[in-house]
């Protein structure tokens, strides 16, 4: 059986205070952006460490580099480096046990995220944050059945409690991940609204908070030029758009 905990918020021992002025160069006192994690000190008394948990979407496939075109890396430039952001991106990677009776890819055990490689490397980055945006590749699975997708809900609560627990993690977000314009038509409905209805079902269920992807970007995501030529992958100003989003909802408004 899988259990679940209340999982939104540690108590925050570790809290400094906002700063939202500075002096400049001129000794003039200037307004700053701030971020919604500012008030957080870092386990490892350097940077604050982000975990962005994720699929070949976090990944950056179809970028020409990864390491510097995927969201999280456009993220990290947008944020002038304010935090240490760790990439955990695995292509193909999907939420499903890789045993579950509903995984149709169990000719992709190594897939199932928690027997990846980036799966175990992101423990070891020890972060204070970790965003987890995964499901995509879990659609084949889950699309036709509600006992299906209950399974899907409770292993991806399941996994986002098991980040919770680690000693240095203080928040855990789950994300809605994008639309896109696959050829197959249920792959495309899915992950227009369903998808992220399981996501946000998922928060709720592990008292986790949702940064709704799927919402700041179906829009402009509606356009396919933001799109590689296969329809699921972004190119690079498409990658941007998440950026974005991100962004805009780390800012202090």
């Amino acid at each position: 059986m899988t259990s679940f905990c209340a999982c939104a918020a540690k108590p925050n021992s570790n809290v400094k205070p906002k700063v939202n002025v500075v002096e400049n160069d001129n000794n003039e006192i200037v307004e700053i952006d701030t971020f919604i994690f500012d008030d957080l000190l870092p386990y490892d008394e350097s940077k604050l460490r982000i975990a962005f948990i994720g699929d070949s979407i976090t990944y950056g496939y179809k970028t020409s580099d990864p390491e510097t075109m995927s969201y999280p890396a456009q993220l990290n430039e947008m944020l002038e480096n304010r935090y240490a952001i760790g990439n955990f991106g695995k292509n193909a990677a999907y939420v499903l046990d890789a045993e579950d009776k509903f995984n149709v890819k169990k000719d992709a055990k190594d897939r199932s995220y928690r027997y990846t490689e980036e799966y175990l490397k992101s423990k070891e980055y020890n972060p204070d944050v970790v965003i987890i945006m995964l499901g995509i590749n879990d659609i084949r699975s889950i699309y036709a059945l509600t006992e299906a997708q209950d399974d899907f809900v409770d292993t991806l609560v399941s996994l986002a409690s098991e980040y919770y627990e680690q000693e240095s993690v203080k928040k855990v977000y789950i994300a809605t991940s994008i639309i896109n314009h696959s050829n197959t038509t249920f792959i495309k409905e899915f992950a227009d609204g369903p998808l992220a209805e399981l996501q946000k079902k998922a928060a709720e269920k592990g008292n986790f908070e949702v940064i709704d992807i799927y919402e700041m970007t179906k829009d402009k995501l509606s356009n396919s030029d933001f799109f590689d030529d296969d329809n699921i992958h972004l190119n690079e100003k498409g990658y941007k758009i998440i950026a974005e989003a991100f962004y805009n909802f780390l800012i202090n408004k």
